[in-house]
């Protein structure tokens, strides 16, 4: 992975949501909503998660304002605080339960089935790799 340059507001981020996460602290995060307005959240870090498309990070937490588990990418918390509230995570929460039916770190309820055909060769770089747990290759149409 190429090197990225020193970002100091992604480095304290990263250090608090990490450390609210370790310690089972509730953090205050300032997020843009779908209307790009950055709003504080109390969040409740359950999972962090590298992502190597984008060379981004996430945060899989339990939003306290929707009362539901969202995913936050790191890089666009524009700022982070630590609270002295704790919380737990609950027993039966299994991140890779949570995360079978994502598209990489992206979860969203329902699964929807795919279909995608490539040309040839693009199709022989495709198999390469596996996209999804529940992906099907067949050869198509010669």
């Amino acid at each position: 992975m190429a090197a990225r340059p020193p970002n100091p507001v992604y480095s304290r981020v990263l250090q608090t949501v990490a450390l609210g996460w370790a310690g089972r602290k509730v953090v205050r995060i300032w997020y843009p909503s779908a209307d790009h307005a950055v709003k504080p959240r109390l969040i409740e870090p359950y999972f962090l998660e590298p992502s190597l498309i984008g060379h981004s990070s996430y945060v899989v937490a339990r939003d306290r304002g929707v009362g539901e588990m969202r995913t936050f990418k790191l890089e666009r918390i524009t700022r982070a605080e630590p609270m002295t509230e704790t919380y737990a995570i609950p027993a039966d929460f299994d991140i890779n339960r949570y995360l079978s039916g994502a598209w990489g770190i992206y979860h969203s309820g329902d699964p929807v089935e795919v279909r995608l055909r490539f040309f040839p060769p693009a199709a022989a770089r495709v198999r390469e790799s596996t996209w999804h747990p529940s992906q099907k290759l067949s050869d198509g149409p010669k």
